[in-house]
């Protein structure tokens, strides 16, 4: 990638990861138009995050999505307990970013979507103990999403 193409990257990652969402859940339904990359890429206050998702998917899938697709990512910072994170590292602030976007609306799980450079894409999000993380491929935790929408319908 040329230099300063962080941000094209970055914006395609968005797309891809919104595309397969709703592919995930095109049984029940779902449209391109019921998710998509977010305006500004979740860089404006009413955003929950990298992907704005239509009432009608929220209901199958209650996450606030948060992309990342980085040349390299130091996976063993997710690994560590909570009080041994240092807050200036970068997964860090991942963690954080997302955790904040699901704040913003009632009933959203933070998800964090990560890539990086020739690497598969995981989902990472938060258990019911505050500051752990479990870290699934991406493709698994779609899959297992879907089932657990099935369920509830």
């Amino acid at each position: 990638m040329k230099a300063g193409g962080g941000h094209a990257k970055g914006s395609a990652f968005e797309r891809k990861i919104a595309k397969q969402i709703v592919a995930a859940f095109k049984q029940h339904g779902i449209e391109q138009r019921d998710c998509w990359r977010s305006v500004l890429s979740g860089g404006h206050m009413i955003s929950c995050g990298d992907l704005a998702v239509s009432d009608r998917l929220l209901q199958l899938f209650p996450w606030a999505v948060e992309c990342k697709f980085r040349r390299r990512i130091r996976w063993e910072r997710f690994l560590l307990d909570p009080k041994y994170r240092k807050k200036t590292w970068e997964e860090s602030k991942w963690l954080v970013q997302a955790i904040e976007g699901a704040k913003k609306r009632k009933g959203l799980v933070p998800l964090l979507v990560v890539k990086e450079n020739h690497g598969p894409v995981y989902a990472l999000w938060e258990t019911e103990r505050v500051g752990e993380w479990v870290m699934h491929p991406f493709d698994d935790f779609l899959r297992d999403t879907v089932k657990a929408a099935r369920r509830i319908e």
